[in-house]
C-alpha cells in the first residue's frame, strides 16, 4: 500500500492496528517518518495507532504531543495558519480508555 501512494498527495497517513514487526517497529518506505503513541516503548505490541509523516514536510513544522495512550499518535503541526492538532485514535469496543485520555489531554 505505502509503495502505491503519490507523495504529492500526501502528507499525514494515519495508520491503526499497524504491524509490529519483532524489533518493535512498524514497516513505513523511506519516505516517511512514523510517530508512535507515548507508550510504545515501554509496551509495543499495545501500539494501536501511529502517524506517517511526510519528510516534504520540515520537523520545524510539526512535533509529536505527549498523549499517554497506546492506543493515541498525536502530532501538532505549525505554519503561517496557526496551529492544527491531529489525533489518531483506536477506538476499541470494550473499554473507552483511549477517549478518556484524550479528553484528559484535551
Amino acid at each position: 500500500m505505502l509503495n502505491s501512494l503519490n507523495l504529492r498527495d500526501w502528507d499525514l497517513i494515519m495508520i491503526q492496528e499497524p504491524y509490529i514487526a519483532f524489533n518493535d517497529v512498524t514497516r513505513a518506505t523511506p519516505p516517511w517518518r512514523v510517530v508512535y503513541p507515548r507508550t510504545h516503548k515501554k509496551d509495543p505490541k499495545a501500539t494501536h495507532a501511529v502517524i506517517l509523516v511526510s519528510k516534504a514536510l520540515s520537523t520545524d513544522q510539526w512535533e509529536e504531543l505527549p498523549v499517554n495512550s497506546p492506543d493515541i499518535a498525536a502530532i501538532r503541526i505549525s505554519g503561517t495558519f496557526g496551529r492544527l492538532r491531529l489525533f489518531n485514535v483506536y477506538n476499541h469496543c470494550d473499554h473507552s480508555r483511549a477517549i478518556q485520555e484524550l479528553e484528559n489531554f484535551l
